[in-house]
């Protein structure tokens, strides 16, 4: 039997602060490259805090809460949708203002089937799908860094498989197929490594769960055995801080034993693994800093989402002074925009569209 009151964590946690963390460091890294921007030295060391493992953890934590706690599919479904279509949407009316004002996109163009195909992809479940009439803008993909968002969904769709096969196997049987799904997991992740990534097959496989799902069984563990690991975590920042830090410097920067890659060798994935506890910590550590600091405002999505398409025009306009500057003020405004005209708002409503969509 699953308790879910062994599970329990507190609910004045740093998980927005993380999330932001994690958003600002893809949006820095992201900016940095395609505008050619040299960052002051010291800056490299944010590679070891990448931020997409890092979201994919906290998921595989925070979603098993949520289904665990009420493992009702409908409204799950309904809180998945509400987090993440509103903002993916409103994004999207952005991205379009973006391409109709750099002329990449005309009047003309919306009589054409090819452009309604690719609306429907960015609208669902496939914004991966670029075509080559918007190749020529930006970087080569209007958004470039919403492949997570279709490997996320995956992910959602996985949760309630593992949770019943959880809840129907003893807790020794359940024990063993921990080990072997982690394993199948770590398997998966090293056999993207040996595809010829021009092919098809490797790039359809690169935005499926497999080879990412080792990121987000981290958290889901985590969350599973939380009530064994909460000691070892719960207020110990400064100590997982500090393995963490003696590990990468003797592992990574003495012996150059793995490669900052999502693909790691098994060094890395011990990096990995300290990394993860890492973040649990500090999301338990000083569990007030999260709402001092940002107030109750979750920014991270809004990050995400838009600062590909900030870059893409700040490049298509051929700005030439302050770009970094630029790019990642303006990616901050749209997405505090967000959050307070769509997010949070539709957050709020969740609990009045799921009595209405469930009655």
């Amino acid at each position: 039997m699953i308790n879910q009151k062994e599970n329990t964590f507190s609910l004045t946690n740093n998980f927005n602060l993380i999330r932001i963390f994690a958003a600002a460091q893809v949006a820095l890294a992201h900016s940095a490259s395609h505008l050619e921007i040299k960052l002051p030295s010291g800056f490299e060391i944010l590679s070891l805090f990448p931020g997409v493992p890092i979201f994919f953890t906290v998921s595989g934590f925070l979603i098993s809460n949520s289904f665990y706690r009420n493992p009702n599919w409908k409204e799950y479904s309904i809180n998945r949708i509400v987090r993440i279509f509103p903002g993916l949407w409103f994004c999207f009316i952005i991205l379009l203002i973006g391409l109709f004002s750099t002329g990449v996109l005309s009047f003309e163009t919306l009589f054409s089937s090819y452009f309604w195909r690719w609306v429907i992809c960015q609208i669902s479940f496939f914004q991966f799908y670029t075509p080559d009439f918007l190749r020529t803008w930006g970087v080569g993909a209007p958004n470039g860094s919403l492949w997570t968002i279709p490997v996320e969904i995956q992910f959602y769709l996985f949760l309630p498989f593992i949770y019943f096969l959880h809840r129907r196997l003893s807790k020794r049987n359940w024990q063993v197929v921990s080990v072997f799904l982690l394993a199948v997991a770590l398997i998966l992740n090293y056999y993207y490594q040996t595809l010829d990534s021009n092919l098809m097959f490797a790039k359809l496989y690169h935005v499926s769960l497999a080879p990412f799902l080792a990121y987000f069984l981290l958290g889901y563990f985590g969350f599973i055995f939380w009530q064994h690991i909460r000691f070892w975590i719960e207020g110990k920042f400064l100590i997982w801080a500090a393995i963490y830090g003696v590990y990468i410097g003797i592992v990574y920067y003495k012996f150059g034993l793995y490669d900052e890659s999502y693909y790691p060798n098994f060094f890395g994935w011990i990096s990995n693994v300290f990394l993860s506890m890492l973040v649990l910590s500090a999301a338990f550590s000083y569990g007030t800093l999260s709402d001092k600091i940002l107030k109750g405002n979750d920014l991270s999505y809004g990050i995400y989402l838009y600062h590909m398409v900030v870059v893409n025009i700040i490049l298509d306009l051929k700005v030439t002074t302050n770009k970094l500057f630029l790019a990642l003020s303006i990616t901050f405004i749209l997405a505090y925009i967000s959050w307070k005209l769509v997010e949070k708002p539709c957050l709020s409503l969740k609990s009045t569209w799921k009595k209405a969509i469930l009655n």
